[in-house]
């Protein structure tokens, strides 16, 4: 009698259920730089729970099968459906619709596009609790895809967690903490620039300062300037430069292609705003910020 024996590391994997045969991440998108990064970022977060990369198609060769990704005007030209009102959720209105074999990601914009992979994400049971791989929870998966709809939009516009004094010239805790962010739907359509800006204002003009004491809350001597400057808002000389700042701050920014709504009129840390009758007619220190 012939017998056929198995190996028993072979047994091993097929009782700890390690070795099993999961579907491929089939992705269908467009070629832009922008999705292409967002879709990226879905398969390498489903590598890590054993699924492999398989093949990548465009839109028009979607057929229900695999991950969909989409921006509404696109959809529009495939004739692919989505709620009408999507349409009216602003930058980051997004819609998932997912069944047991393929999940359609659309999107208003490719921002919200990324948002959308994390949403879905969670769904499956992924979280992102801390900056850093050790603090992310890969979940056990005997499939990638969920029937699941979700209609949704951010309820605020500006969404961030200040991480406080920088990196520490780290790199890799830079990266860490900006995964995490845009895992946890940080970030957002409406992009400033905020922290103190008044050192700045000062740095940027500092011979004018210099010359101009008394742009300044505090008593200082001409050619000094203030360690935590504060401004005399009473001065319309002063009020004038700082409107001319930010204007050519703003002018940088687009050069940089910073897409900026807005800038920071923040004061440096600690006391000394000013106490003069004219500034005090304007009110306290925060009426004097704002």
């Amino acid at each position: 009698m012939i017998r056929k024996v198995i190996p028993a590391f072979v047994l091993f994997l097929l009782y700890s259920g390690s070795y099993v045969c999961k579907a491929q991440i089939d992705v269908y998108s467009n070629q832009s730089d922008s999705i292409t990064i967002v879709a990226n970022r879905l398969v390498g977060e489903l590598e890590k729970a054993g699924f492999k990369k398989g093949q990548q198609g465009n839109p028009s060769s979607f057929h229900d099968k695999g991950f969909l990704f989409l921006q509404t005007t696109e959809g529009d030209k495939l004739k692919i459906k989505y709620p009408v009102t999507l349409k009216t959720f602003g930058p980051e209105g997004v819609y998932i619709k997912g069944n047991g074999k393929s999940v359609q990601f659309i999107g208003n914009t490719a921002l919200a596009l990324q948002q959308a992979i994390y949403l879905y994400l969670e769904q499956l049971g992924y979280r992102y609790l801390l900056p850093g791989e050790i603090w992310n929870v890969i979940p056990r998966l005997s499939t990638i895809y969920k029937s699941i709809t979700i209609l949704t939009r951010p309820d605020f516009d500006h969404r961030r967690i200040s991480n406080g004094h920088g990196y520490g010239g780290s790199r890799k805790i830079e990266t860490d903490f900006e995964a995490w962010a845009s895992a946890n739907l940080l970030g957002g359509s409406f992009q400033i620039k905020v922290g103190h800006s008044y050192d700045e204002i000062v740095t940027g003009n500092l011979e004018t300062f210099k010359q101009h004491p008394e742009y300044f809350a505090q008593q200082v001597s001409k050619g000094t300037i203030p360690p935590t400057p504060k401004f005399n808002v009473a001065n319309k000389e002063l009020v004038q430069l700082v409107l001319d700042d930010a204007v050519k701050r703003m002018e940088q920014f687009k050069k940089w292609k910073w897409n900026l709504n807005m800038i920071s009129m923040e004061p440096s840390d600690g006391g000394g705003f000013c106490t003069s009758d004219a500034c005090k007619s304007i009110g306290l220190a925060s009426d004097q910020v704002f």
